[in-house]
């Protein structure tokens, strides 16, 4: 699915945060196609994430929003080593 969630290490991983008012109010971040790659910036605030389409988006935690989108930035969702 194209749902970007964030999970509340302090619970294990088992609930979201629901700190973050976007999430809270069930207005995640979205992409549109499945997400296929996550990572995070060094301090936790934000995230970039990949979908099978190819598209990456860069994401600001605290707020939810969108601050980058890079169209057709990569071969899709497949993943691992080259020949």
């Amino acid at each position: 699915d194209g749902f970007v969630e964030i999970w509340d290490p302090d619970r294990r991983y088992e609930e979201l945060r629901t700190d973050l008012a976007y999430q809270k109010n069930d207005e995640p971040m979205m992409h549109d196609a499945a997400v296929t790659a996550v990572t995070t910036s060094a301090d936790g605030c934000m995230i970039a994430t990949g979908d099978a389409e190819g598209t990456v988006k860069v994401w600001k935690v605290e707020n939810g929003r969108c601050l980058r989108r890079f169209e057709r930035a990569h071969g899709g969702s497949r993943a691992g080593g080259g020949t």
